[in-house]
Protein backbone atom coordinates (compact mmCIF):
# COMPACT_ATOMS: atom_id res chain seq x y z
CA UNK A 1 0.00 0.00 0.00
CA UNK A 2 1.30 3.43 -0.94
CA UNK A 3 2.13 5.97 1.77
CA UNK A 4 -0.08 8.66 0.28
CA UNK A 5 -3.07 6.25 0.39
CA UNK A 6 -2.57 5.74 4.12
CA UNK A 7 -2.41 9.47 4.74
CA UNK A 8 -5.34 10.06 2.42
CA UNK A 9 -7.59 7.55 4.20
CA UNK A 10 -6.57 8.93 7.60
CA UNK A 11 -7.35 12.47 6.50
CA UNK A 12 -10.79 11.41 5.28
CA UNK A 13 -11.51 9.66 8.59
CA UNK A 14 -10.38 12.73 10.56
CA UNK A 15 -12.62 14.99 8.46
CA UNK A 16 -15.57 12.65 9.02
CA UNK A 17 -15.04 12.54 12.79
CA UNK A 18 -14.59 16.32 12.86
CA UNK A 19 -17.83 16.84 10.98
CA UNK A 20 -19.69 14.61 13.44
CA UNK A 21 -18.24 16.52 16.39
CA UNK A 22 -19.22 19.87 14.85
CA UNK A 23 -22.74 18.63 14.13
CA UNK A 24 -23.08 17.33 17.67
CA UNK A 25 -21.81 20.61 19.14
CA UNK A 26 -24.11 22.64 16.90
CA UNK A 27 -27.15 20.54 17.85
CA UNK A 28 -26.30 20.91 21.53
CA UNK A 29 -25.89 24.68 21.15
CA UNK A 30 -29.34 25.04 19.60
CA UNK A 31 -31.08 22.54 21.86
CA UNK A 32 -34.27 24.04 23.27
CA UNK A 33 -35.27 23.80 26.91
CA UNK A 34 -38.16 21.28 26.88
CA UNK A 35 -39.88 22.98 29.83
CA UNK A 36 -39.85 26.31 27.97
CA UNK A 37 -41.12 24.70 24.77
CA UNK A 38 -43.98 22.99 26.60
CA UNK A 39 -44.92 26.22 28.38
CA UNK A 40 -44.93 28.18 25.10
CA UNK A 41 -47.12 25.53 23.51
CA UNK A 42 -49.60 25.67 26.40
CA UNK A 43 -49.73 29.48 26.43
CA UNK A 44 -50.12 29.94 22.68
CA UNK A 45 -53.59 29.63 21.17
CA UNK A 46 -57.12 30.86 21.74
CA UNK A 47 -58.83 30.52 25.11
CA UNK A 48 -62.28 31.49 26.38
CA UNK A 49 -64.17 32.03 29.63
CA UNK A 50 -67.56 32.02 27.90
CA UNK A 51 -68.44 28.54 29.16
CA UNK A 52 -67.48 29.50 32.72
CA UNK A 53 -69.59 32.69 32.48
CA UNK A 54 -72.69 30.60 31.80
CA UNK A 55 -72.37 29.03 35.26
CA UNK A 56 -70.79 31.88 37.23
CA UNK A 57 -72.40 35.33 37.07
CA UNK A 58 -69.25 36.99 38.46
CA UNK A 59 -67.36 36.01 35.31
CA UNK A 60 -67.59 38.18 32.22
CA UNK A 61 -67.07 36.05 29.14
CA UNK A 62 -64.02 36.99 27.12
CA UNK A 63 -61.53 35.44 24.76
CA UNK A 64 -57.77 35.37 25.13
CA UNK A 65 -55.70 35.07 21.97
CA UNK A 66 -51.96 34.46 22.29
CA UNK A 67 -49.50 34.25 19.41
CA UNK A 68 -45.78 33.67 19.41
CA UNK A 69 -43.67 36.51 18.05
CA UNK A 70 -41.23 35.49 15.32
CA UNK A 71 -38.54 37.82 16.63
CA UNK A 72 -36.67 36.59 19.64
CA UNK A 73 -33.55 37.04 21.73
CA UNK A 74 -30.98 34.51 22.96
CA UNK A 75 -32.66 32.20 25.51
CA UNK A 76 -35.73 34.44 25.45
CA UNK A 77 -39.10 34.02 23.75
CA UNK A 78 -41.88 36.54 23.20
CA UNK A 79 -45.65 36.16 22.93
CA UNK A 80 -48.34 38.70 22.11
CA UNK A 81 -51.67 38.46 23.97
CA UNK A 82 -55.05 40.11 23.45
CA UNK A 83 -57.94 39.87 25.91
CA UNK A 84 -61.03 40.34 23.73
CA UNK A 85 -64.52 41.45 24.80
CA UNK A 86 -67.03 39.01 23.35
CA UNK A 87 -69.66 41.75 23.08
CA UNK A 88 -67.64 44.22 21.01
CA UNK A 89 -65.02 41.90 19.54
CA UNK A 90 -62.37 44.47 20.46
CA UNK A 91 -59.35 43.92 22.72
CA UNK A 92 -59.64 45.53 26.15
CA UNK A 93 -56.14 44.51 27.24
CA UNK A 94 -52.99 43.94 25.21
CA UNK A 95 -49.69 42.61 26.48
CA UNK A 96 -46.38 41.27 25.28
CA UNK A 97 -45.07 38.36 27.33
CA UNK A 98 -41.36 37.66 27.73
CA UNK A 99 -40.59 34.06 28.69
CA UNK A 100 -37.13 33.04 29.83
CA UNK A 101 -35.31 30.78 32.26
CA UNK A 102 -33.71 32.72 35.09
CA UNK A 103 -32.26 29.76 36.94
CA UNK A 104 -32.55 25.99 36.84
CA UNK A 105 -36.16 24.99 37.35
CA UNK A 106 -37.49 28.57 37.49
CA UNK A 107 -39.10 30.35 34.53
CA UNK A 108 -39.86 34.07 34.44
CA UNK A 109 -42.98 35.40 32.69
CA UNK A 110 -42.65 39.19 32.39
CA UNK A 111 -45.43 41.37 30.99
CA UNK A 112 -45.05 44.48 28.85
CA UNK A 113 -47.74 46.87 27.65
CA UNK A 114 -47.45 48.63 24.27
CA UNK A 115 -47.08 52.42 24.29
CA UNK A 116 -49.37 52.58 21.24
CA UNK A 117 -51.81 49.66 21.69
CA UNK A 118 -53.86 50.62 18.61
CA UNK A 119 -50.83 49.77 16.47
CA UNK A 120 -51.13 46.11 17.43
CA UNK A 121 -54.91 45.61 17.41
CA UNK A 122 -55.62 42.38 15.57
CA UNK A 123 -51.99 41.23 15.60
CA UNK A 124 -53.03 37.80 16.83
CA UNK A 125 -54.59 37.19 13.41
CA UNK A 126 -52.30 39.41 11.32
CA UNK A 127 -48.87 38.69 12.80
CA UNK A 128 -47.15 41.04 10.32
CA UNK A 129 -48.26 43.81 12.71
CA UNK A 130 -45.67 42.44 15.13
CA UNK A 131 -42.79 43.04 12.72
CA UNK A 132 -40.26 45.68 13.65
CA UNK A 133 -41.11 45.92 17.35
CA UNK A 134 -38.45 47.76 19.34
CA UNK A 135 -38.74 46.53 22.93
CA UNK A 136 -37.03 49.58 24.42
CA UNK A 137 -39.05 52.12 22.43
CA UNK A 138 -42.41 50.42 21.91
CA UNK A 139 -43.04 48.50 25.14
CA UNK A 140 -43.22 49.28 28.86
CA UNK A 141 -42.45 46.63 31.46
CA UNK A 142 -45.07 46.08 34.16
CA UNK A 143 -42.34 46.19 36.76
CA UNK A 144 -42.98 44.08 39.83
CA UNK A 145 -45.62 42.01 38.01
CA UNK A 146 -43.25 39.29 36.82
CA UNK A 147 -44.63 35.79 37.40
CA UNK A 148 -42.25 32.98 38.37
CA UNK A 149 -43.26 29.44 37.48
CA UNK A 150 -42.68 26.22 39.34
CA UNK A 151 -42.79 23.26 36.99
CA UNK A 152 -45.01 20.22 37.48
CA UNK A 153 -45.57 17.14 35.32
CA UNK A 154 -48.96 18.33 34.06
CA UNK A 155 -49.02 22.02 34.92
CA UNK A 156 -47.03 25.15 35.70
CA UNK A 157 -47.79 27.20 38.79
CA UNK A 158 -46.69 30.81 38.80
CA UNK A 159 -47.30 33.93 40.83
CA UNK A 160 -45.90 37.36 41.45
CA UNK A 161 -43.56 37.80 44.39
CA UNK A 162 -43.85 40.36 47.15
CA UNK A 163 -46.11 43.40 46.91
CA UNK A 164 -44.41 45.28 44.08
CA UNK A 165 -47.07 44.82 41.38
CA UNK A 166 -49.30 47.93 41.37
CA UNK A 167 -53.07 47.60 41.13
CA UNK A 168 -55.42 49.79 39.11
CA UNK A 169 -58.45 48.59 41.09
CA UNK A 170 -60.15 51.41 43.05
CA UNK A 171 -59.01 51.35 46.68
CA UNK A 172 -56.29 48.76 46.05
CA UNK A 173 -52.55 49.35 46.04
CA UNK A 174 -51.21 45.94 45.06
CA UNK A 175 -52.13 43.10 42.73
CA UNK A 176 -51.11 39.51 43.35
CA UNK A 177 -51.34 37.51 40.14
CA UNK A 178 -51.33 33.73 39.89
CA UNK A 179 -51.15 31.84 36.59
CA UNK A 180 -51.34 28.12 36.05
CA UNK A 181 -51.10 27.06 32.38
CA UNK A 182 -52.14 23.50 31.59
CA UNK A 183 -52.38 21.64 28.32
CA UNK A 184 -56.01 22.55 27.62
CA UNK A 185 -56.69 25.63 29.74
CA UNK A 186 -55.12 28.45 31.74
CA UNK A 187 -56.14 29.35 35.28
CA UNK A 188 -55.69 33.01 36.19
CA UNK A 189 -56.50 34.90 39.37
CA UNK A 190 -55.87 38.54 40.22
CA UNK A 191 -56.10 39.54 43.88
CA UNK A 192 -56.33 43.27 44.51
CA UNK A 193 -55.41 44.25 48.07
CA UNK A 194 -55.27 47.54 49.97
CA UNK A 195 -52.51 49.00 52.13
CA UNK A 196 -53.78 46.96 55.09
CA UNK A 197 -53.42 43.71 53.17
CA UNK A 198 -57.16 43.19 52.78
CA UNK A 199 -58.83 42.01 49.58
CA UNK A 200 -60.75 44.75 47.78
CA UNK A 201 -64.06 43.55 46.35
CA UNK A 202 -62.65 40.07 45.81
CA UNK A 203 -66.10 38.82 44.79
CA UNK A 204 -65.53 40.61 41.49
CA UNK A 205 -62.18 38.86 41.01
CA UNK A 206 -62.92 35.17 40.54
CA UNK A 207 -60.48 32.56 39.27
CA UNK A 208 -60.74 32.54 35.48
CA UNK A 209 -60.73 29.14 33.82
CA UNK A 210 -59.80 29.99 30.25
CA UNK A 211 -60.37 26.87 28.17
CA UNK A 212 -58.67 26.30 24.86
CA UNK A 213 -61.23 27.03 22.14
CA UNK A 214 -61.81 27.84 18.51
CA UNK A 215 -63.66 31.11 18.02
CA UNK A 216 -64.50 33.33 15.08
CA UNK A 217 -61.41 34.92 13.61
CA UNK A 218 -59.04 32.02 14.31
Amino acid sequence: MRLNSVFGNSFIRLCFVGALLCASTSAHAFQRDPDIERLLGWLEGTFSTVEQSLHDTTVHGHHLRVRRCLWTEPKTDWLYAEFIDTTTGAPFRQEFWRIRTVEHGLIEHAMFVPRAPERFCGATTDTTLLDGVDVAKDLVLRRGCEVYYQIGDRFYYGRTTGLACPSSWPGATTMILTLSPKEHWIEMHERHIDSMGQDVNNRSNPVFYMKRAIVAGD
